[in-house]
């Protein structure tokens, strides 16, 4: 017999165990560890590009994250990319990068300006492999950052 509840506590578990989450002693939200590029980079490599899809909606959580709301949308921002074939992914890849400046330099992290744009030139010419990496670097030195505050 399929029990809804038993199901979902038990599922829930195991989530925050993969994604490796703790309480911020201060702030009190729930902090995302930083993630090893290189293993994520050689993990994208290796499955012909299927991982970036996990990166890319784990680094949104860690954006969420250090921001505190709902901003970006990953589903949605997910959902409009395979819809217009990759037209809203220019968006996303300024986007992103933007919502993830105003966190990092709250917590003392130099955040190039141009970032937002570097990820769009290098996403519009298939390059967002190199604009996931950036745009992960300074998000895991903000979540050290979280971690240590």
């Amino acid at each position: 017999m399929w029990t809804p509840i038993r199901g979902c506590a038990t599922i829930g578990v195991g989530v925050d165990r993969v994604h490796k989450r703790k309480r911020a002693p201060a702030g009190g939200g729930v902090v995302s560890e930083p993630r090893n590029i290189v293993l994520y980079a050689v993990l994208t490599v290796v499955t012909c590009g299927l991982w970036a899809l996990v990166w890319v909606y784990q680094l949104g959580g860690d954006i969420q994250t250090l921001r505190g709301d709902d901003k970006p949308n990953i589903l949605m921002d997910f959902l409009l990319t395979l819809l217009t074939c990759g037209i809203w992914g220019i968006y996303v890849a300024y986007q992103w990068p933007l919502l993830l400046q105003e966190p990092a330099r709250a917590r003392g992290i130099h955040v190039d300006n141009n970032l937002p744009v570097i990820s769009l030139v290098l996403y519009f010419f298939g390059f967002a492999f190199v604009s996931l990496i950036l745009v992960q670097s300074v998000a895991n030195q903000a979540l050290t950052q979280a971690a240590e505050v």
